[in-house]
């Protein structure tokens, strides 16, 4: 009896077949754009964003994909000097594909009570179940 490859537990290599999708890819890009579309640095990438998308697919699929290095620079703010490390726009995508991929598998396995980077759990989420924890514990 032969087993359907899609019956067991999503496979990692069927989530690598996913990530391949073009379409993700570029759902990936306009999300990583989201508030830095205005550097220069996305707007050559998005200039032409299509054969850039399909360039890292094909990195992906051939094996060769290599991670850019980091754009390294100084900022001073509010008086104290910072080391900032930012990564290519292309590792980004790739990064946020990834998450896309990867975060339906794991949310089964999160607390609820877990708002680190989770959709629809943002700061006032956390007050809110923070509050009610402390009237519990003020309570007993």
């Amino acid at each position: 009896m032969k087993i359907s490859l899609y019956a067991t537990k999503r496979p990692l290599f069927i989530m690598y077949e996913n990530l391949l999708d073009l379409n993700k890819l570029y759902k990936a890009f306009t999300e990583s754009k989201r508030n830095v579309s205005w550097k220069a640095s996305v707007q050559r990438y998005e200039a032409n964003v299509l054969l850039n998308i399909y360039q890292l697919r094909k990195s992906l699929i051939n094996g060769t994909y290599k991670q850019k290095p980091f754009y390294e620079f100084d900022i001073n703010e509010r008086g104290k000097l910072r080391h900032i490390k930012s990564i290519h726009i292309s590792d980004r995508i790739l990064q946020k594909a990834i998450c896309n991929e990867i975060l339906p598998v794991l949310e089964k396995y999160m607390i609820y009570d877990n708002a680190a980077s989770r959709t629809k759990k943002g700061t006032d989420f956390s007050r809110k179940r923070l509050a009610l924890f402390l009237t519990e514990y003020y309570k007993q």
